[in-house]
Parts: C-alpha cells; structure tokens; sequence
C-alpha cells in the first residue's frame, strides 16, 4: 500500500477505492465528450466533442518524462494520454476548459489504471 494510502482513514480509503471503480468502470468505447466550452482553432475551426478511443500500450510509450515504476502519472502525462485516446495535438489539448480537461484526464486515468499489473486499485 502507498504511503499516501496508509495514511488515509477506512472510510477515506474506501471513497478512494470507490472513486478508482469509477474511473476504471468498464466503458463502450468509443466515447464522446462533449465540450462544456468549445475550442476555437485553427483559423476556422471550432471544437465541440473530443472522441475518446479505448487506450493502447503506445500511448504510454514515450512520455516526457518517462513514468517510472510504481509511479503515477503527472496531469501533463494524463494529458498528453488523454490527447492520443482522442487524436487531438496538444495545442487542441491545453485549450481546454478545466472542466473538460479534468473529464479527459480521468479517461486517461482510467486506461493508465487498467494497464497497471493486478488492474483498477489503489493498493501498490
């Protein structure tokens, strides 16, 4: 168990476990995210839903900076994650309202969750 974790009351770390059921619910994918504030890009372009598809292994590969064993991922890397789930750039990604930006990063989240040895909880 983390330290974080251990520290935690039982009812604290049973809403924690709730909160990763949740967020690493099964799911049919793709999923749409409508956008609580759309995104102006590009000279014409404006941005209303984001299409998640499920993740792969390569959208962990290459992050900057590179996870590291038992290590949980930044916001940066839950967005550079959430950007490949939808195949938006970045530039689409940083626009977001902190609103959606936190909907996407908890579909990363989810994906990061599920691809960990022993899947969704909190307990390493």
């Amino acid at each position: 168990m983390s330290a974080a974790l251990a520290e935690l009351t039982p009812e604290q770390a049973e809403q924690a476990q709730e909160i990763a059921d949740e967020i690493t619910a099964k799911r049919t994918w793709p999923i749409t995210l409508k956008l609580s504030t759309p995104v102006e890009f590009g000279k014409q372009e404006t941005i209303t839903e984001l299409v998640f598809r499920d993740g792969r292994a390569g959208d962990l590969r290459k992050l900057d900076p590179p996870l590291k064993v038992g290590e949980h991922p930044s916001e940066d890397q839950l967005l550079t994650i959430a950007g490949r789930m939808c195949g938006q750039p970045s530039k689409v990604i940083d626009l977001l309202s902190a609103e959606d930006a936190g909907e996407a990063m908890s579909l990363a989240l989810g994906f990061w969750l599920r691809s960990q040895p022993g899947g969704k909880t909190l307990s390493r």
